[in-house]
């Protein structure tokens, strides 16, 4: 029986291992899909498309905002993946859900609002079609699949939210001082006053809700991914 149970353990513990190192390459993926993208959108190779800039004004879409941050929360759970034989340190899983909930919340943007309106063949073209579909999916599937941890808990996905809260609060307020604009000076790239300005607060606490929501689904997916081969492993 105790020959058993060590056995049963140390399955478990390769079985972590290989989760830990899975996770890490495809981190370092993640990493480097992000640079790619981002250095492609700043050489204006893109330029002239929908939601493409070149230089730094590439920093004021919420899309590259995102996934920057997703970029480099992955390659910081793949440092702790790689060095450490210990789980990574909460404060990489909470970066990495935040992270994760930042770029979902991209796609579902694309996919339920921007797409209809200006056209997925525009929203997945060239860079966009990384920023807005590759990572967030790769993302949502390496946190889900490889990063479960019980050390997350519900606070956690509140603090998901910041990123957006920070970033909407930047936009709202451009708009306040320098006016909507028009055409191609627009300050409402993303038209979430098109049914007014006064309508822009209820956005912002719509899409505040819907991180929300993004980042619980993906602590409550990665705890049973967790809990399941927790349970496969013994």
């Amino acid at each position: 029986m105790k020959a058993c149970a060590a056995e049963k353990a140390a399955d478990s513990g390769i079985g972590k291992r290989m989760r830990r190192k899975s996770a890490a390459v495809c981190n370092l993926l993640i990493a480097g899909i992000v640079l790619y993208s981002w250095i492609r959108m700043l050489s204006g190779i893109d330029a002239g498309g929908l939601f493409s800039e070149s230089r730094i004004r590439t920093l004021k879409y919420f899309t590259v905002d995102s996934n920057l941050l997703a970029g480099a929360a992955a390659l910081c759970a793949a440092l702790f993946e790689f060095r450490s034989g210990k789980e990574i340190p909460v404060w990489v899983s909470a970066l990495k859900l935040a992270a994760t909930a930042s770029v979902m919340l991209t796609f579902l943007t694309v996919i339920g609002f921007l797409g209809p309106i200006f056209g997925y063949a525009s929203m997945f073209r060239g860079a966009n079609l990384y920023m807005h579909l590759i990572t967030p999916l790769l993302a949502a599937a390496v946190f889900c699949l490889l990063e479960g941890t019980p050390a997350l808990s519900l606070r956690h996905c509140f603090f998901a939210v910041i990123p957006m809260l920070i970033y909407g609060e930047v936009y709202l307020l451009n708009i306040l001082i320098n006016g909507t604009g028009s055409g191609m000076n627009t300050n409402d790239w993303y038209g979430f006053t098109r049914w007014g300005l006064a309508a822009a607060p209820l956005v912002y606490l719509v899409m505040a809700s819907v991180t929300w929501g993004i980042a619980w689904l993906l602590w409550r997916c990665s705890i049973y991914c967790l809990t399941r081969s927790t349970v496969g492993g013994r």
